[in-house]
């Protein structure tokens, strides 16, 4: 479900989003796309990736088609997924590739995309121009944890009227390449990985897809940048290692801590939870991937207590999983829910 490496978050080299291939395990059974409940350290095989844009976009259509999807509700016209066909089967060895937890993700962020233009006061977005291969100017520097690219101003203030948006874990960077375009570029997107294989190529997907303002940074959760971050993010979404495991298995590096969640499927989560409440703005807005076994009525608990309210957008039974995704708010907060032309 997410990298090749270390969790979407967490200990290791975790990486990004979800998986559009098959895990076969000894015993012929096959582990069905974004079932992350079916891997096991000791089934994993290497995964079969889209190495052609018709490969992806065949499967997306299978699966979980962008807005029509069950459990999602598309208030306006879906922005179509972003280009990722410049990664290969050999990129998808180091970063896991999208499947159905990516999508139910992108489908919500879509089906939110109205609500969040008014909150933040944004313009709808204009038509994007097509991708190419040509390499933008952010850059990410470093070979691992707590490493700042050198983009355009790594972890400045975006500017007044624009959103400050982060992925952590961001893996192939699809997510966050996808927000970035739903909110029209208005804004300053940083991704947060601790593989530095997955963080290169997000950075890769948004070049690709033209993302006007984006920083890449190779660390654990928002480690790197705690102090600069205080009451600044407008929007944090987490798609985390979320698969129940024996904690031996968190952050053991490879694509196990891309699914590998420890007791409950929260060691990797709850380290994030206490932090988000200092790093949001009064508006900020917390996207989280779950399941059931993660307790999340223990999730709306926690966040509870620091002030912010649940609300479920979004929720899909795939095989063994019964996927959730929740936006965290506070009640309250000022909005400026300003009509927007859509």
């Amino acid at each position: 479900r997410m990298s090749t490496s270390p969790p979407k978050i967490a200990e290791s080299d975790s990486d990004g989003e979800g998986a559009l291939f098959s895990d076969s395990s000894d015993d012929g059974v096959q582990a069905a796309p974004g079932d992350r409940s079916a891997h096991s350290s000791e089934n994993f095989s290497v995964p079969t990736a889209v190495t052609k844009k018709n490969d992806e976009k065949d499967i997306r259509e299978k699966t979980l088609p962008a807005a029509e999807s069950k459990g999602v509700k598309a208030t306006e016209k879906a922005i179509k997924d972003p280009d990722i066909s410049h990664l290969s089967s050999e990129d998808f060895k180091h970063v896991y590739s999208p499947s159905e937890d990516t999508f139910l993700l992108l489908d919500a962020i879509n089906a939110d995309a109205k609500y969040l233009r008014a909150r933040f006061n944004i313009p709808a977005p204009e038509p994007s121009p097509p991708a190419d291969s040509e390499k933008g100017k952010n850059s990410v520097e470093g070979e691992g944890p707590d490493t700042v690219s050198e983009g355009k101003g790594a972890a400045a203030s975006p500017p007044p009227g624009h959103v400050f948006c982060a992925e952590v874990g961001v893996g192939s960077g699809m997510v966050l390449t996808h927000t970035a375009r739903v909110l029209g570029g208005h804004g300053y997107f940083m991704g947060v990985d601790i593989n530095p294989e997955a963080a290169l190529r997000a950075k890769w997907t948004l070049e690709r897809n033209k993302i006007p303002l984006f920083d890449v940074i190779g660390g654990d959760l928002l480690t790197p940048l705690l102090h600069r971050l205080r009451n600044s993010l407008d929007i944090v979404i987490f798609n985390p290692p979320y698969v129940p495991t024996p904690s031996e298995e968190v952050g053991v590096g490879g694509i196990v801590a891309s699914w590998a969640g420890g007791k409950k499927g929260r060691e990797v989560l709850d380290r994030l939870l206490p932090v988000l409440p200092d790093v949001l703005s009064a508006k900020g807005l917390f996207y989280l991937v779950a399941v059931k076994e993660n307790d999340p009525e223990d999730i709306h608990a926690i966040m509870a207590k620091s002030g912010f309210v649940a609300e479920k957008v979004a929720q899909r039974q795939v095989h063994n999983e019964d996927l959730r995704i929740y936006r965290y708010s506070r009640p309250g907060a000022p909005s400026q829910l300003l009509p927007v032309e859509s």
